[in-house]
């Protein structure tokens, strides 16, 4: 069992600061549930989606609820498994936060790995590109995806009741959900619990042209899934202390594929084929959070957060005869304290430290990975001034990363900075900067991997040598507002010194990607594919604009339009610039939104252009065009009210593939998908 290092230096902490003051100048306060953790004034990059957002939206898959937004793009492993990934960048260089801490599963190890997070209990989803994010850990060069939701209680509410139920065509699919809040005195609660249960997607013509044997559908796509979670809080106008319990079990497969050409593994670069039967996911996390926030502290100080979380998480990968072939087993606490300081003269400051502990394993007939363990202390500070023209903020971070393992131990020390600016003129015109300098450690499995991971059809292994990544990140924005309509672009330059990949070998220099027995040992006809974690300086630019207009249809109806593009190119800049794999290709969209009264009508037309700079022997895709409608009603009741609504998802059943999945040769995308709902509201 883990303990959790800093608990008890935190504790104390939080206490330190209770100062008093005579005459201080003068001081605001502001606070809201749902208020960004983010300012969009100084980090531009943000884009937040509301409740009634998400749930237009929705997906099994937090990948999939998020891939139409620009810059993002999803994983899509199966129906299952779905991660997404922001300006190309995936894995833990996208962090995923539930509440601001970290959701401290696996999923960001391989692509095979469910996320333990979605947008069915979400009340907000924060989606901030590029590395503004200096308080959330060293990993997030790429971006953070920040999941709010009431499990953490932070207000008095009075009793409320939400329970939805939603089918789905292509799936044979159902979900159900419920969400309850309510309070008493200075306690509140919460409590929501989750229902999906799924069978094998069904798709226009066969998953793969070579094989003929499942048609109309993708074998071992099913999905079953619980989630339970309650919390509860104390709460007055100086201080709340809130706790959380979270279970979540789910069962999902993962299709395979015979005589398989594809590119590997978590940023490889090589093809191969593969023949391995089909794998299931038999997942299981039990996760504990606790907050408490000391609020006035004085003049100066506005609050104290003190965040704890611990995270009991652990999967089976079993095959199709029921044998386990590999268990991986996470055990982790996060522990932080934050202190946030009042508005004074347009300046604010945030001073925080943070500790993860984990230990970390994947070990069966054949060990992928013997027990890590790993400390990170990391402290961070923000220095933001918001003014009426001119906007700043300045960030910097250093984080002691160690690792103990019985092949060794290792350290790294990561500092990361981060400086922006924006200006707004006249006419709603404003303009922004942003450079950020960030390190990133190597994950256990590029330092200690060594064996083979049957889900994904790899033989992997680790070099304790691996170096860090450093990555620069530029951005330059601007954006204009009017009262109807509305444009803005951002363009972005990454370069990524000794960017960390798993790299398929060729010990013979043949131009042929090696395979491997079980054991490891070369046979050109061997199940597995050879990879080696490996550094290679790496270049990632491109793009995200959006144009929005409402357009008036009578004197009291408006329809809302919104036009989007995005574009992402990434080369290995050494032996030849040639390019990284599986990075999404550009892509363009326009969403029409119309409310008329009780009604809502939507539409979202997205074109997905072909992949013209393809990785080296990896698949191409062609482009492709996806029609979306959605028509929903709200029917208000006595006490309550109920939205029903009816979706579309791929009107004309367009079989498409996701150039930025591992699996996308033989995983194509949904076909035709109908979605009845009802939600129920209290």
């Amino acid at each position: 069992m883990l303990r959790p290092p800093l608990l008890s230096c935190v504790l104390s902490l939080a206490f330190i600061t209770n100062v008093t003051a005579d005459e201080l100048p003068k001081i605001t306060v502001q606070s809201s549930i749902f208020k960004p953790t983010v300012d969009q004034q100084l980090n531009p990059a943000l884009t937040v989606l509301n409740k009634d957002e998400v749930q237009r939206n929705l997906s099994t898959t937090l990948g999939e609820t998020l891939r139409n937004i620009p810059g993002v793009s999803s994983t899509h492993f199966s129906a299952g498994s779905s991660r997404p990934t922001i300006r190309g960048l995936g894995a833990n260089r996208v962090q995923i936060l539930d509440n601001g801490s970290d959701i401290s599963d696996v999923s960001s190890l391989s692509d095979d790995h469910a996320l333990t997070a979605d947008g069915y209990a979400a009340e907000q989803i924060e989606i901030l590109r590029g590395p503004a994010a200096l308080r959330y850990g060293p990993s997030a060069s790429g971006g953070v995806i920040n999941i709010i939701n009431k499990r953490l209680v932070k207000t008095k509410e009075p009793f409320s009741l939400t329970a939805s139920s939603q089918y789905d065509s292509a799936t044979n699919g159902e979900t159900f959900s419920v969400d309850t809040n309510g309070s008493y005195q200075n306690f509140a609660w919460h409590l929501d619990a989750l229902k999906q249960d799924a069978k094998d997607t069904e798709i226009k013509g066969y998953a793969d042209s070579d094989d003929r044997e499942h048609k109309g559908k993708i074998n071992n796509t099913h999905l079953d899934r619980d989630v339970f979670a309650i919390g509860t809080a104390y709460i007055t106008p100086e201080f709340r202390a809130a706790f959380a319990f979270t279970n979540n079990d789910n069962d999902y497969g993962l299709p395979s594929k015979h005589e398989d050409e594809e590119e590997g593994h978590e940023d490889e670069e090589e093809g191969h084929e593969e023949e391995h039967s089909a794998v299931s996911i038999d997942m299981r996390q039990k996760r504990y959070d606790f907050e408490a926030e000391f609020l006035k502290q004085n003049p100066y100080l506005a609050s104290i957060l003190l965040r704890s979380s611990y995270t009991d998480y652990q999967h089976h990968e079993k095959l199709d005869d029921g044998d386990i072939a590999i268990t991986f087993d996470n055990e982790e606490w996060e522990n932080r304290i934050e202190l946030r300081s009042h508005t004074i003269k347009h300046w604010t400051y945030a001073l925080g430290l943070q500790n993860n502990a984990r230990e970390l394993s994947a070990i069966g007939e054949e060990s992928l990975l013997q027990p890590v363990d790993m400390d990170r202390t990391g402290i961070f500070s923000i220095i933001q001034h918001k003014g009426e023209q001119l906007n700043l903020e300045l960030g910097a971070r250093y984080d002691d990363i160690r690792y103990k393992s019985d092949l060794g131990d290792k350290s790294f020390n990561n500092y990361s900075t981060s400086a922006s600016a924006s200006w707004t003129f006249k006419q709603g015109l404003r303009a922004h900067a942003l450079f950020a300098r960030s390190e990133r450690a190597p994950q256990e499995l590029a330092l200690y991997g060594y064996g083979e991971h049957h889900a994904s059809g790899t033989f992997e292994q680790g070099d304790r040598n691996i170096n860090k990544e450093v990555s620069h990140n530029f951005e330059l924005g601007i954006r204009q507002a009017f009262t109807n309509h509305s444009w803005e672009f951002t363009g972005y330059f990454n370069q990524i010194d000794d960017y960390i990949y798993a790299a398929s070998q060729d010990s013979n220099n043949d131009g042929i990607a090696d395979r491997v027995e079980h054991d490891g040992s070369l046979n050109e006809d061997g199940e597995l594919l050879a990879v080696r974690y490996a550094n290679r300086d790496a270049r990632f630019y491109g793009f995200e604009a959006q144009y929005k207009q409402k357009l008036q249809i009578d004197g009291r109806h408006w329809l809302d339009m919104n036009l989007y593009a995005d574009y992402v190119r990434a080369q290995f800049t050494e032996s030849g610039n040639d390019n990284v794999p599986r990075i999404t290709p550009p892509s363009t969209g326009v969403n029409f939104t119309l409310p008329h009264g009780l009604w809502l009508a939507q539409a979202d037309l997205r074109h997905v252009f072909k992949q013209t700079h393809n990785g080296k022997l990896e698949t191409k895709t062609s482009s492709y065009n996806q029609l979306n409608l959605m028509l929903s009603r709200e029917i208000n009741l006595n006490k309550g009210a109920v939205d029903a609504y009816f979706k579309v998802n791929n009107l004309f059943d367009t079989k498409a593939r996701e150039h930025g999945s591992f699996s996308k040769e033989y995983v194509p995308l949904t076909g035709r998908n109908l979605q009845l709902g009802l939600t129920f509201r209290y």
